[in-house]
């Protein structure tokens, strides 16, 4: 059985902007995550690795708005 969803129904084109949104919103936060980590893994200062690390977990848990 196919999920009705009556917002789709009723303006298709405003439920597929928002679903392209979530999806941009998904890669940059990938994108930036993907940054965060790459800098902490490289950082020779552990101190500073460690708060990049934090940063990344932080992304992570953020929900997307």
């Amino acid at each position: 059985m196919t999920h009705f969803d009556v917002k789709q129904m009723l303006d298709p084109v405003r439920h597929a902007r928002e679903e392209g949104r979530i999806a941009g919103r998904k890669e940059m936060r990938d994108q930036v995550k993907g940054m965060f980590a790459s800098f902490a893994s490289t950082h020779p200062d552990q101190v500073v690795s460690d708060e990049l690390w934090t940063f990344v977990g932080y992304i992570e848990r953020t929900e997307l708005s």
